[in-house]
């Protein structure tokens, strides 16, 4: 080859590897943006946007229509999605602006534009993944009895609440979560699809309506639920309707995902739903740099916690999953948005109603009680497919809830959303002794129902024991308090029944203080007396 030839090879080497370098660093630096408008077009009536049904849902709360109910200008969409090499991700009516994906060369020319306030940075665009084929669990379905799940239904009180008739008929729940792969298969579920009650799907993910992809995870949630499969497992609102949004992107842990929750929870006010269900919650993500901070617990901070605010604000229960972090000495408390202060954070609790190993806790940063209530959590009997099975995780206590929250707003649909939330906390076995790890407690329908029926406050006597017995009403184990009790080795117990009959008596010794319970499984449903010493509680036996 001639020294010209040589050259020219290597000015053209030199050439692509330069291009392939800069094509690197526009790749690099793709990222997430949410950008910030100044203003809306108040001209365009915001209830022509609105389901009838999410009218009367605020109709019926004296909810009027705000500022943040008006949609984003067109006129501004248009002006952002034309920039060229911008792509418009979707706009947010609450925060009034857009998410794009774009490079970060062009944002002077985007923050140029009149209408832009300014523009915030969510996050590097994540590297795709190749789809992958989930593989079925290989649990046995023999042998499991409708009772492996009557645990999850007695610790609450939804089994009366069944058998009196209320099993969220009528109620509209939105899932949040990261796919629901076989839900439209899942046999517990058939009834679902066969009465057409799944309302609505949208991937927010993948940008379309198939969401039976990804993850089983929403099916497991989804069935804590709305399964209806008697002698196998019957779900807390299986006669609801319901709403199922992918907002979780099950390969990554992005902060734009709280963006997405952000769009699913202003889908979901649009459509008129009156729960949200969410089992996802955020603080770590991929990048270390998006990660959240423990001050931020504040309840106001972060996207995710001003979206379940404003879900609160137009009406909607928000009930989220606490988080499963304990173990983290980082970070033992409640993730995001949990901090909100009008939405129910859930925790989990054995089958003891002892506080799962896992459970995330309070307080919040300034100090709030967080989680607001807890439920079996620990051994939840779920399905996917054909399989049954017991698994773990604050992820099924929050289904399990919002259930019950469907229910009680099906027996009175004259409830405000904040008196719903007041009332399932009045009706917990620790509401007037609540605490950062268990909240109010174990919430009860025959209690809320009580409350409810006479429209009564819950009145606290804070120098008796009863409220540090619990769950109370009691299925089986009834767990003691021992920091308001006050058990000192030697101190004499009793178990009396309704005519002061003496059922069982003994001393506290050693083991019971380090694991202060009671098995009362073997008595009867009615009302008992627990005394310690001069001290007397009635204890409820389901």
């Amino acid at each position: 080859m001639s020294n010209h030839l040589a050259a020219m090879a290597v000015k053209r080497f030199l050439l692509c590897a330069f291009f392939m370098f800069i094509e690197c660093v526009v790749f690099a630096q793709q990222g997430y943006y949410f950008v910030n408008f100044k203003d809306k077009d108040l001209s365009v009536l915001p209830q022509y946007r609105f389901t009838k049904r999410s009218i009367n849902r605020r109709a019926k709360q004296n909810i009027n229509f705000h500022y943040s109910d008006y949609p984003v200008s067109e006129k501004y969409i248009n002006s952002i999605s034309s920039v060229l090499g911008a792509e418009f991700i979707y706009a947010s009516k609450w925060l009034n602006g857009v998410l794009i994906k774009a490079n970060k060369a062009l944002l002077p020319d985007i923050l140029a534009k009149d209408f832009v306030s300014d523009i915030d940075f969510v996050g590097d665009v994540a590297p795709k993944h190749e789809a992958k084929i989930a593989m079925f669990k290989l649990n046995s379905t023999k042998d499991l009895q409708y009772n492996a799940s009557l645990a999850q239904m007695q610790s609450m009180g939804a089994d009366k609440m069944h058998e009196w008739g209320w099993n969220g008929k009528g109620v509209y729940i939105a899932v949040f979560d990261g796919g629901f792969e076989y839900a439209d298969k899942s046999s517990a579920l058939t009834s679902l699809f066969q009465e057409k009650r799944i309302k609505f799907t949208y991937n927010i993910v993948n940008n379309t309506t198939n969401v039976f992809v990804s993850s089983e995870h929403g099916t497991n949630v989804l069935s804590c639920m709305a399964a209806y499969k008697p002698d196998k497992l019957i779900g807390t609102a299986y006669g609801a309707d319901f709403a199922l949004f992918v907002s979780e992107d099950a390969e990554n842990e992005k902060l734009v995902e709280e963006y997405n929750w952000l769009r699913a929870a202003e889908m979901a006010d649009s459509l008129g739903v009156d729960i949200i269900s969410s089992s996802l919650g955020y603080n770590t993500f991929d990048n270390p740099s998006e990660n959240h901070l423990l001050s931020e617990l504040d309840g106001h901070t972060t996207i995710i916690t001003k979206a379940a605010q404003m879900a609160a604000r137009k009406g909607i229960v928000v009930v989220n999953s606490a988080g499963n972090n304990y173990s983290d000495v980082n970070w033992r408390n409640i993730v995001f948005p949990c901090d909100a202060d009008s939405i129910l954070a859930v925790g989990s609790v054995d089958m003891y109603g002892v506080k799962a190993e896992f459970s995330a806790v309070g307080p919040t940063s300034d100090k709030r009680i967080k989680p607001d209530v807890v439920v079996l959590g620990k051994d939840v009997l779920v399905n996917h497919a054909e399989n049954y099975f017991k698994t773990s995780g604050t992820s099924f206590s929050a289904p399990l809830v919002s259930g019950l929250v469907a229910g009680i707003w099906q027996m009175d649909s004259l409830l405000t959303n904040i008196q719903l939330i007041k009332y399932v906390k009045q009706s917990s076995s620790l509401y007037c002794k609540p605490n950062y790890h268990l909240g109010h407690g174990i919430p009860n329908f025959v209690i809320a129902q009580q409350l409810i029926k006479n429209r009564k406050e819950r009145a606290c006597n804070l120098n008796s024991i009863e409220y540090f017995v619990y769950p109370n009403p009691v299925a089986d184990w009834l767990q003691i308090d021992k920091e308001y009790v006050n058990l000192e080795l030697g101190l004499d117990y009793q178990l009396l029944d309704a005519t002061g009959l003496e059922l069982l008596k003994g001393n506290i010794d050693s083991d019971m203080i380090l694991n202060p319970k009671l098995d009362l499984s073997g008595l009867k449903g009615g009302v008992y007396f627990l005394k310690f010493g001069k001290k007397i509680c009635k204890v409820m036996k389901m």
